[in-house]
C-alpha cells in the first residue's frame, strides 16, 4: 500500500513539473519567435536573471539609452531638485551679459519670468546693449547621428539656446508670417527664416548648424520678451565673454528642477535634452568648456563601474547613433539602479518603460510587477532587426513571470 502511494504522488508531481515545464518552453519558444535574433533580459532587483535570450549580444539600444543618461546625471548631480542657471551681469555702461549653461528649458515662459524678476532691478533706466556669452559649451558640437536638417529633431546643442533651438511660425497664402505660439514674439530673423522655407502654414524649423544665427535669434528674443515687460535697450546684440572683474548681478535658476525635465526627456524622447545633459555632465566633472567628448567620457566612466567591464560604446547621450552599443543584460543592470526614479518614465498598462525606435531597431526597457513572484522586475528587450514585437514581448513576458 506504502508503495502504491509513493507511485501515485511520483506521478503527481511529474504530471505537474511537465506541464509547467511544457508551459515555461510554450511562452519561451513564442519570445523567441517575437525577438527573431534579438536579445531580452528579465531580473529582479537583486539581479536574479529570471528570463535571458542574448542577453550578452551587443546591440544598439536608440532612445532607451536615455534612461543611461539620465541616471549617470542624477548620480554625479546627487538630487533631482538641480536646476539650471543662467546668470545675468551689468557693467558700469548698463551693458546686460547673459551667460548660459545648457538649461534646455529656456524658453519663452522662463525668459518671461526674468523679466519680472530683473526689472525691479533696473531701476526703470534703459540698458545699453545685450552681450550672449555661451562658452561654457564648446562651440560648433556635432553628435553622432544628428544631420543638418531644419527638422527640429536635428537642433543642435549649444550653452544659451532658446526654445530648443526651433522657431514655430505660421506664414498665410500671401507670405505673411507670425507667431505659432502666442507666448513668442515674432523677431526679424524668425520671419525672414520662414520665408526661405517657401512653405505655407504652421511650422516648426531649427536654427541648423549656425552657432552665430542661433546667438542672434536667442538675443532678438530676450530683447522682444524684456520690451514686453518694460525693459529697455538702446544697443544691439554682440556675443561676447563675461568679463571676469564682472560680479553676477543675478542668476535665474530654471522653474524646471531635474525631475521635470526628466519627465519632458522620457515623454517626448526628446534627443537635444540628453545631450544638453550629457554635455553639462562632462563639464560638470572634468571642467568647462563642455564638449561631446567629456560628456561621453563621463558617461562610459560611470557605465563601467556600474558593469564592472568595458563591453559597451558610446558615443553620445541620447540614442540617436547607431554606434552606441550595449547589451540587455547591462540595461537591466541599469534599471535595478533607476527603480528609485522609475515614475519618471512613461507608464502604459501598468508598466512603466521607455522605448526607443531607429530604422530596424525596436528597443523597450522599464518595469513590470510579477503577480507570480509578487514582486517588480527589471525588462530589456533590444531588437536591430526589422520586426517591431517590443510591446507584443513584455506582455508575454509580464503574462508568465
Amino acid at each position: 500500500m506504502l508503495n502504491c502511494f509513493r507511485l501515485l504522488t511520483a506521478l503527481i508531481f511529474l504530471f505537474l513539473f511537465w506541464g509547467r515545464s511544457n508551459g515555461r518552453e510554450e511562452w519561451e519558444n513564442q519570445v523567441e519567435k517575437l525577438a527573431g535574433d534579438g536579445a531580452v533580459c528579465v531580473t529582479d532587483l537583486d539581479g536574479n536573471i529570471l528570463y535571458s535570450l542574448r542577453e550578452n549580444k551587443l546591440l544598439v539600444p536608440a532612445s532607451i539609452l536615455k534612461i543611461a543618461t539620465a541616471e549617470a546625471f542624477i548620480h554625479e548631480i546627487g538630487s533631482t531638485q538641480f536646476r539650471f542657471p543662467t546668470q545675468f551681469y551689468l557693467d558700469s555702461l548698463r551693458n546686460l551679459y547673459v551667460k548660459g549653461y545648457g538649461d534646455p528649458y529656456f524658453v519663452s515662459e522662463e525668459i518671461s519670468l526674468i523679466a519680472q524678476e530683473i526689472a525691479p532691478l533696473l531701476e526703470e533706466k534703459p540698458l545699453n546693449g545685450l552681450f550672449l556669452d555661451d562658452t561654457y559649451f564648446a562651440p560648433h558640437i556635432v553628435i553622432p547621428g544628428i544631420s543638418h536638417s531644419l527638422n527640429p529633431y536635428d537642433a543642435l546643442n549649444g550653452a544659451l539656446l532658446v526654445n530648443f533651438n526651433t522657431i514655430f511660425v505660421s506664414v498665410s497664402s500671401v507670405n505673411k508670417v507670425s507667431s505659432a505660439e502666442e507666448q513668442t514674439p515674432l523677431t526679424d530673423t524668425a520671419e525672414r527664416l520662414a520665408l526661405a522655407q517657401g512653405k505655407k502654414g504652421t511650422f516648426r524649423i531649427n536654427l541648423a548648424s549656425d552657432t552665430e544665427l542661433q546667438l542672434k535669434y536667442a538675443g532678438e528674443l530676450l530683447q522682444a520678451i524684456f520690451k514686453q515687460n518694460g525693459i529697455r535697450f538702446q544697443g544691439g546684440i554682440q556675443k561676447r565673454k563675461v568679463p571676469e572683474y564682472l560680479s553676477v548681478f543675478y542668476v535665474h535658476e530654471s522653474s524646471k528642477d531635474l525631475e521635470d525635465v526628466l519627465q519632458g526627456l522620457f515623454k517626448y524622447s526628446n534627443n537635444l535634452i540628453a545631450n544638453q545633459l550629457l554635455l553639462y555632465l562632462g563639464a560638470r566633472k572634468y571642467g568647462p568648456p563642455a564638449t561631446l567628448r567629456k560628456g561621453t567620457d563621463a558617461l562610459t566612466e560611470y557605465l563601467r563601474e556600474k558593469f564592472q567591464d568595458e563591453t559597451f560604446s558610446i558615443t553620445e547621450g541620447s540614442g540617436i547613433s547607431r554606434q552606441n552599443q550595449i547589451t540587455a543584460l547591462q540595461m537591466c543592470t541599469l534599471l535595478r539602479s533607476f527603480f528609485p526614479y522609475r515614475e519618471l518614465l512613461p507608464m502604459n498598462e501598468g508598466i512603466y518603460a521607455k522605448t526607443g525606435t531607429l530604422n530596424n531597431v525596436n528597443t523597450l526597457a522599464g518595469y513590470f510587477d510579477s503577480s507570480n513572484l509578487g514582486k517588480t522586475l527589471c525588462f530589456a528587450i533590444i531588437l536591430n532587426n526589422s520586426l517591431t514585437n517590443r510591446e507584443n514581448i513584455v506582455k508575454v513576458l509580464a503574462d508568465n513571470l
